[in-house]
């Protein structure tokens, strides 16, 4: 699983990469410490997850969200803010944010919330995998074998 952390904070950048590069799977493509950069890092590293900042220079936390979310709406953004308000928690989540945290952000929540990513993807492949075999059945053999009431 491939990750992307923007914020503006080196500290919380260097937090949050001792907690991944510990765990098996998960893999630091790229950090940046400002929306620009971490725009043109999404693009060039195709990361499965992105750990962003709500506040930082060049482009804000939601607005990064929103064009991360239009250009690739399978990667997962969990936002985390330490002056963020109630509105911008819900505004986050209303752009697709997998999750919202509050600095000081529990390593072992947000190590857990990246995991749950995985599991919700690997759901969703899996989901669409059965769907596509479903999809091969004739219109005759869903009728002969019942599947319609199914359906």
């Amino acid at each position: 699983m491939k990750i992307l952390i923007a914020d503006d904070s080196l500290l919380v950048r260097e937090r949050i990469r001792e907690l991944i590069t510990n765990n098996e799977n998960l893999e630091i493509v790229a950090e940046t410490d400002n929306g620009l950069d971490a725009l043109r890092l999404v693009t060039e590293t195709d990361p499965d997850v992105v750990i962003l900042d709500i506040r930082m220079p060049g482009i804000d936390g939601l607005s990064l969200l929103k064009q991360v979310k239009e250009r690739n709406p399978e990667t997962d953004v969990i936002m985390m803010s330490g002056t963020a308000e109630k509105a911008d928690a819900i505004q986050a989540l209303r752009l697709g944010a997998f999750d919202f945290f509050e600095k000081p952000v529990d390593g072992d929540e947000l190590l857990e919330t990246v995991k749950r990513t995985i599991r919700y993807r690997s759901l969703l492949r899996e989901r669409d995998r059965l769907a596509g075999q479903v999809s091969f059945l004739s219109q005759r053999d869903a009728l002969r074998w019942g599947i319609k009431a199914f359906v």
